[in-house]
């Protein structure tokens, strides 16, 4: 990571807002993580979280403002038919914030570290299943394009196309 990057993190004397808080806590990983993963912090911070937090003053945060930033985080967009961040990211970006509140409780506001940050719930994914046609025409077209054999093990093992690709002539 460039130094004006970790540089950006100012010298910080009293917490006041999230943004300190975040800072502080950037600063404590600097040297105890490695690069790369001070590299992905830095990044859903900058990316995620002080966007929307970085504002908010320390005594201004509350077990229920987080967890609607969560939901709103997994949730956003959904309305107009576009998706939200993934149940994962979301997960990360949980842990993180936890860790920057969890310093700011260590520095003066005790009230932090006792937040609850909990996780949206996942949807099930549902499962597509061709139909009897369906798949008799996926078949035959299968068969025109000189993949028969291929998606004949695919429909009838199902095993993922990731999984077919990587088979070797000494798996059959």
């Amino acid at each position: 990571m460039k130094k004006e990057t970790v540089n950006h993190f100012k010298h910080v004397q009293e917490l006041k807002t999230f943004d300190d808080a975040a800072v502080l806590w950037m600063k404590s990983k600097k040297n105890r993580v490695k690069e790369s993963t001070f590299a992905v912090y830095y990044l859903t911070v900058q990316s995620h979280l002080l966007p929307k937090l970085g504002h908010l003053k320390l005594d201004e945060i509350t077990e229920e403002g987080m967890n609607e930033y969560l939901d709103d985080l997994m949730n956003r967009n959904r309305l107009r038919g576009e998706g939200g961040l993934s149940w994962k990211t979301v997960s990360d970006i949980r842990s993180i914030l936890r860790m920057i509140l969890e310093t700011a409780s260590r520095n003066g506001y005790p009230h932090l570290g006792a937040i609850q940050l909990v996780l949206p719930p996942t949807k099930p994914s549902t499962m597509q299943v061709l139909t009897r046609d369906e798949m008799q025409r996926f078949i035959i077209q299968a068969k025109a394009d000189g993949y028969f054999e291929l998606f004949v093990l695919e429909l009838c093992t199902g095993m993922r196309r990731g999984e077919i690709v990587g088979l070797q002539w000494d798996d059959f």
